[in-house]
Formats: structure tokens, sequence, C-alpha cells
């Protein structure tokens, strides 16, 4: 398996952690029905209970839901077992409500232009996607990852029959082959936590292609204002704040 973390800026005890527990929840169908409820891998993706407070404050002042919405949204904490919370009527977990606000701030930036193909670097277990599936109505999901979290994805993606007419796509960081035709391209932290070759290589494989780019950069080293400039080249951007990230939304001039 890909298990190379050459480029990572993340702490290399916890990266590793995170990619053994992986591959557990790949072998274990059990420990799989519980993979949410393990801290050692869940708090990867790092949402307290206060801060999606806020983050629900945020989507009630911002968008307007649907009730048949929230309960599709729910459906993100139906597998994997986490730890849920009461927000008015709906229950979710901290992390489903930070997918929900980042859902509906891209649907607001591209607002009703058709998306058919999305590209993400970095997606954790796939949540994003399983909730960005029900406001934008995409064809084509491509994941890049390293070898046992695309395949963890894969297995996560499965166990919803309401995303069966969509085409994934799960691609090794290894490969090189650069993919054309990206209506939008996200990555949420973990483009930040790269080096600036390795997100100057992920421009050329995939941003350079792509008509919309939604970028969470939440690991600030001198390369933020380098990496804005470079999109800049090619994009109309514009870098607003979300707690202490960055969120960089960029359209293709």
């Amino acid at each position: 398996m890909n298990n190379n973390l050459d480029g990572w800026l993340s702490p290399l005890n916890a990266s590793l952690k995170y990619l053994e527990l992986s591959e557990q929840y790949l072998l274990d169908d059990e420990q799989f029905k519980n993979f949410k409820s393990n801290p050692e891998y869940f708090n990867t993706f790092d949402v307290s209970y206060s801060d999606s407070q806020i983050y629900k404050t945020m989507i009630d002042d911002d968008y307007q839901i649907t009730s048949d919405q929230y309960i599709r949204f729910m459906e993100n904490d139906l597998v994997g077992n986490p730890k849920v919370y009461s927000y008015g009527d709906y229950t979710f977990s901290p992390p489903t409500v930070r997918y929900i606000k980042d859902s509906f701030f891209i649907k607001k930036n591209i607002q009703d232009v058709k998306i058919k193909k999305i590209l993400e670097v970095g997606a954790g277990y796939g949540g994003l996607c399983k909730t960005l599936d029900v406001i934008i109505d995409f064809e084509e999901y491509v994941f890049v990852d390293l070898d046992p979290i695309i395949k963890l994805q894969e297995k996560y993606l499965k166990c919803f029959e309401c995303l069966n007419d969509k085409n994934f796509k799960f691609i090794s960081t290894s490969e090189n082959n650069s993919i054309e035709n990206i209506d939008l391209f996200i990555s949420n932290y973990s483009l930040s936590e790269c080096n600036f070759d390795i997100q100057m290589k992920y421009f050329d494989l995939y941003i350079s292609n792509s008509k919309y780019v939604n970028i969470i950069y939440n690991y600030y080293t001198g390369d933020f204002d380098k990496f804005v400039d470079k999109l800049k080249t090619d994009f109309d951007v514009n870098v607003t704040n979300d707690f202490n990230n960055k969120l960089i939304f960029a359209k293709r001039k």
C-alpha cells in the first residue's frame, strides 16, 4: 500500500496511527461499525461540540435549509456510530455539522452552475461527499488519497443506496496522471498540511484543470501567500476567515 507521508506537515505519529486504524476498519467489519466512536481516529476531523454550535448558528443565519435536507444530512451519522448531539429538532455529530456548513458555502459560491465532476484531495472517510450529494447533483466524484484511506472511503460510500447512481473514482497519491475537466476541486485542510512542492504537484495535476476551487487552509506557513498568488494567475480568488482557518474560493477567469 502507498503509505508514503513525504511532504506531509502534520505530526508523524498521528498520521501513522490514522493510517493504521484505517487499515483495521477495512479488514474488520465489526470495528468498522463503530469506527467514528474511536477518538484516536475521529479526532483527526477535530470538530468540538462548542465549535459545531457556532457552525450551526452560521448555518441558521446564512442559509435556508428544508426539513427534508436536514433528514438527509443526518444519514451521514447512520454509519460508524459517532457521538451525536441535539441541534434544535435534529441530531448530528459535530463533523457532520461542519460538512453541512461547508456544503452550503460551496453551493452559495457556485450558485446554479451545473457541477458534474468533483475532485477532492484528502477526503477523510468521505463525509463531505455524502453531504454535498444532498444539495449538488454531481455525476462523478474523484478521491485522491493514500491507499488505505481511499479504500475506506469506497467502503463507507457503498453503505448508502442514495449514492448508487454516482460514479466514484479513487486515485492513489502515488499516481501522477492529471485529471481533465474538473468542475470543482476541493481540499479541506489536507492540501494546506502538505509542503509547497506537494501543493504545486496537485496544482498542476488537478487545480489547473478545474473551473472552481474550494480550499480550507489551516496550516499557516510562509507558503500561504505563495499558494494564493499562484492561484490568482488563472483564477479570481476570494479569501475569507473561519475560526483559525482561511477559506479560499476561486473561479477560473
